[in-house]
């Protein structure tokens, strides 16, 4: 049985460009769930010194700053699932 070589697979031959820049919106929404992350985790860093000694608002700020990482990681594996660069 013969096969027949495919063309690459990639964001754009997929037409995924074309649908009004998904690709980029994906992108800005994965940066700024990264911008948050460290947002956050500079609050949680802010309230867990010793002048402040804050331990709930540290606790909260590094759950909410987890939680925003474990979002980027899985946006950019979506991302790259597509063949985004």
């Amino acid at each position: 049985m013969a096969t027949r070589p495919l063309p690459s697979c990639n964001a754009i031959y997929g037409n995924f460009a074309r649908q009004g820049n998904v690709a980029i919106e994906l992108q800005a929404y994965a940066n700024l769930h990264l911008r948050r992350s460290y947002e956050f985790l500079l609050s949680s860093a802010y309230y867990n010194n010793y002048q402040t000694n804050r331990q709930g608002f540290s606790k909260l700020f590094r759950k909410l700053s987890d939680d925003a990482w474990s979002k980027t990681v899985d946006l950019i594996k979506h991302i790259t699932l597509r063949g985004s660069a």
